[in-house]
């Protein structure tokens, strides 16, 4: 399965502008520039993480780097939607709640099946959904606080 990189990458450049054009009072001004840097960085580490636990539990295919990316950049869609209405609308409550819950569960969903699919690793389901979640669980802390 090729990487779709492009496309991914050029959905993904705006999407920390949601994370950190929310209002901080105690952050300083520069902040959103810290914040890119981070977001980023996580779903780079991210990324090489679920990457590497994919790599140990394939036994029939392997799974290139760029496609890892390419599929969580996809599937983090969701959240930059969340993240999105959390410039407006507050997300502490029992409204950001059921909504960050299933924007990550949607997430995870679409990704473990697009890995379960590529890998033809059917049996394996929920041991790759995991990681995965995990990996968007940073995101959607990200976006509530």
């Amino acid at each position: 399965m090729p990487a779709n990189l492009p496309s991914p990458l050029c959905s993904c450049l705006p999407p920390p502008s949601p994370f950190a054009a929310r209002p901080r009072s105690r952050r300083p001004p520069q902040h959103g520039k810290l914040a890119f840097g981070s977001i980023y960085g996580v779903f780079l580490m991210g990324c090489f993480g679920v990457y590497v636990v994919l790599s140990l539990l394939s036994q029939n295919k392997e799974i290139g780097f760029f496609s890892v990316v390419s599929i969580m950049g996809y599937g983090l869609l969701p959240i930059i939607v969340l993240a999105t209405i959390a410039v407006v609308l507050s997300m502490r409550g029992y409204l950001g709640l059921i909504c960050a819950t299933l924007a990550m569960l949607w997430s995870t969903y679409t990704s473990s099946r697009f890995f379960e699919k590529a890998m033809a690793m059917y049996e394996h389901r929920l041991i790759i959904a995991y990681p995965v979640g995990l990996f968007y669980a940073s995101f959607i802390l990200l976006t509530i606080f």
